[in-house]
């Protein structure tokens, strides 16, 4: 008689244990309280997230059918599309050339050999 009362599967042993622990120990029910609410709390929040981003989407099918209705776009809609943009032609580029050796808008041979020796015997000097 007692072999059919006792569970036989992993399943059902666990399911034993969790009901044996929560009968016995009021801070695990507590627990247990918590954890269920903020689970449910969670489900409805995502239950809400849902229906708000539905609704949003039904608001945008229904534009797209009354703009397919009445033969397109809204005109406020198609002048934006239309809109071009421009720059000003008057404005005249600055010059990059500069023989200033400090100026930091030289154009440097990171490549050169000398120049890569002066950079590491700096930073040699600056950190030592």
């Amino acid at each position: 008689m007692l072999k059919r009362m006792l569970p036989k599967t992993p399943w059902g042993m666990a399911l034993t244990a969790a009901t044996v622990i929560l009968s016995v120990s009021p801070e695990t029910r507590k627990a247990a309280r918590r954890a269920a609410v903020k689970g449910i709390a969670a489900v409805l929040s995502l239950g809400d997230q849902l229906k708000e981003a539905t609704a949003s989407t039904r608001g945008q099918l229904a534009g797209l059918m009354e703009d397919a209705k009445n033969g397109g776009p809204d005109e406020t809609a198609r002048q934006n599309k239309d809109l071009s943009f421009t720059y000003d032609v008057d404005i005249e580029p600055e010059d990059f050339k500069t023989n200033d050796v400090n100026s930091p808008l030289r154009a440097v041979n990171v490549m050169d050999e000398g120049y890569v020796k002066k950079q590491m015997t700096d930073l040699h000097n600056q950190h030592h």
